[in-house]
């Protein structure tokens, strides 16, 4: 993800943050919507996090579905295989 400096932040328009009222969390390209996604699960309140994802969800919709929904794949079947137990190890 490339570095926004001051300078590049400053010339942003407001509808290109997830927060346009408090000028946070810049989402000019995917990767900075995945970083506010990320800074924004930290944030103390809820209504703050909500607020960006869904910020991020409309602008890229592709992040909407979380783990593996970018990469347009269909999740694996399950193998009808049955697992093993794990015997324990003998000298």
């Amino acid at each position: 993800m490339a570095t926004l400096k001051a300078k590049q932040r400053n010339k942003l328009s407001k509808g290109t943050f997830a927060l346009p009222s408090k000028r946070k969390y810049p989402i000019p390209d995917i990767a900075h919507a995945r970083s506010a996604l990320s800074y924004a699960a930290r944030s103390d309140t809820e209504g703050e996090y909500s607020t960006v994802r869904a910020a991020v969800t409309k602008k890229f919709p592709q992040l909407a579905g979380g783990k593996g929904a970018s990469s347009g794949k269909k999740p694996a079947k399950k193998s009808a295989r049955k697992r093993t137990k794990l015997q324990p190890y003998r000298k």
